[in-house]
């Protein structure tokens, strides 16, 4: 009994001495027991491992038992989920340093690509703009696939060029050769002229199809009005008028606008006296029908394809006002009878004022 007691001492000292209160190497049914005569001591092992585990290690016991006790076992348990969890931390650390160091690196790579992509484009920039112009077969082709502004943009490079060679006084050689080249040159320009004002008298079916044709062409006539600006500024007083400026491309764009209503006026339909004795009646009709449709494309297309200071719409009906007053004379010229006369005048007081002008 003596020696009982002395192990159950020495456990309540292991108890007060272990740090976290529950590192009892030796459990209470044992001392009830007697059982720890025949069991290997671990009173004084579990001192030691209270005594070091502030250090986070554990001291292994003497000898190998033959069964850990639980405690010992949940201490070792819990020791190693603290250092795993440790590790695994650290990983963590080093694998996200890792990834925002590669990140810092992609974003590096990438403003350099951004960086140099823009050089490049500057030095394609300058390129372009110091290399010399197409050929006149080339820019031919270009007009006829309606690349309208690389067009503009090498006929304007070809007119500087023949400007500074200018005229030769002596060589009657080269003065030849010289005035090919400017005639060949007029030619480019007339050939530009033509597609320009083909787009602008199409505006009606072009606005509906393909806008931005009808845009690239109204951008090429304010390109050459610049480019006459320019010319004059430059040739005050003139010396030489070889390259036929200021060529005047928005006065060519208003004839072209008037000259399209009047095309739309002409394609209405007028028959004889003969043909039907409502003539009149029908025509009219058909003249209000067709002038309405005219200005509703000019409002839901054609308008957006211009700049708001150029006021197209107000153009249109500007040039449909002066096309339709012309076209009532030549009716009217026709000697009308009283109820053809009646139908006239009353189209015209009530029906052209209150819907069309």
């Amino acid at each position: 009994m003596s020696n009982s007691k002395i192990v159950s001492n020495d456990d309540l000292r292991g108890d007060k001495d272990s740090p976290d209160g529950s590192q009892a190497a030796c459990s209470a049914s044992d001392v009830k027991t007697g059982m720890t005569k025949n069991k290997p001591s671990f009173c004084h092992n579990s001192k030691k491992v209270s005594r070091e585990t502030s250090d986070v290690e554990v001291d292994e016991p003497d000898a190998n038992p033959r069964k850990e006790p639980g405690i010992l076992r949940n201490i070792s348990k819990r020791l190693s989920k603290r250092l795993s969890l440790t590790s695994t931390k650290n990983k963590t650390v080093n694998v996200s340093d890792e990834n925002t160091v590669n990140n810092l690196k992609v974003d590096i790579k990438e403003q350099e690509e951004k960086c140099n992509s823009v050089e490049n484009q500057d030095a394609k920039c300058s390129t372009e703009n110091t290399k010399l112009p197409l050929s006149v077969m080339e820019i031919n082709q270009l007009i006829s696939q309606n690349l309208l502004l690389e067009a503009n943009e090498n006929i304007n490079k070809l007119e500087e060029e023949l400007f500074n060679e200018r005229e030769p006084e002596k060589d009657e050689k080269y003065h030849q050769e010289y005035i090919k080249k400017v005639r060949d040159f007029n030619l480019l320009c007339d050939k530009l002229a033509e597609k320009i004002t083909s787009i602008v008298s199409n505006s009606f079916t072009v606005a509906q199809q393909d806008s931005r044709i009808l845009c690239v062409a109204l951008k090429v006539v304010e390109l050459q009005e610049a480019a006459d600006k320019k010319w004059e500024e430059r040739m005050n007083p003139p010396t030489t008028n070889c390259f036929r400026r200021p060529r005047k491309w928005n006065d060519l764009w208003k004839e072209t606008v008037c000259k399209s209503v009047q095309e739309r006026i002409a394609t209405v339909r007028l028959l004889t006296k003969q043909q039907d004795a409502k003539w009149l009646a029908l025509h009219l009709e058909q003249l209000q029908q067709t002038i309405l449709e005219d200005l509703k494309i000019v409002k839901d297309f054609i308008q957006k394809c211009y700049p708001e200071n150029y006021k197209v719409f107000s153009m249109y009906v500007e040039c449909y006002h002066s096309d339709v007053s012309s076209h009532l004379e030549r009716i009217q010229q026709n000697h009308l009878e009283c109820n053809e006369l009646y139908s006239f005048l009353n189209w015209v007081l009530h029906t052209y004022q209150r819907d069309l002008a």
